[in-house]
């Protein structure tokens, strides 16, 4: 991010203006970046995931998947379950083999799962076997 101010005092600034009257909100928030934006609340975090997907760069997308699944992220693990189902691929979601640790995957799920163990994120975990259950229903 170029930017001036942190990361930290940039949320400090945005949960300050709830205190401002919705005019002057509406005003301000033209000039705040959208980026800045999805880590402010749940809402602001469905609205603009996308740009998430599209500011980190296709090397580091599987270091900030094993994040996500390391904290335990839900959230944003959910949206990019949807991402991988709907729309989104790119060069870690074409992937014919996973290799993480010299252990050789074959499947995506297969990977993830094993992350979500390894992790002990149950909350990932949960999602990844709702979804891969759904699919199995849908087939």
């Amino acid at each position: 991010m170029n930017s001036i101010i942190c990361n930290n005092c940039y949320k400090i600034f945005l949960k300050k203006l709830n205190r401002l009257p919705n005019e002057l909100k509406r005003l301000i928030f033209k000039f705040i970046p959208t980026i800045k934006l999805v880590t402010l609340n749940h809402y602001y975090y469905d609205k603009y995931h996308y740009m998430i997907g599209i500011t980190i760069e296709q090397r580091e997308y599987a270091r900030y998947i094993n994040d996500l699944i390391r904290n335990d992220n839900s959230l944003a693990f959910q949206q990019i379950l949807k991402e991988m189902r709907n729309i989104y691929e790119n060069e870690f979601t074409e992937r014919k083999r996973y290799v993480y640790k010299r252990k050789i995957f074959k499947t995506l799920y297969d990977y993830l799962l094993f992350l979500c163990k390894n992790y002990e994120s149950n909350n990932c975990k949960n999602l990844l076997i709702n979804q891969q259950e759904l699919k199995l229903k849908l087939t």
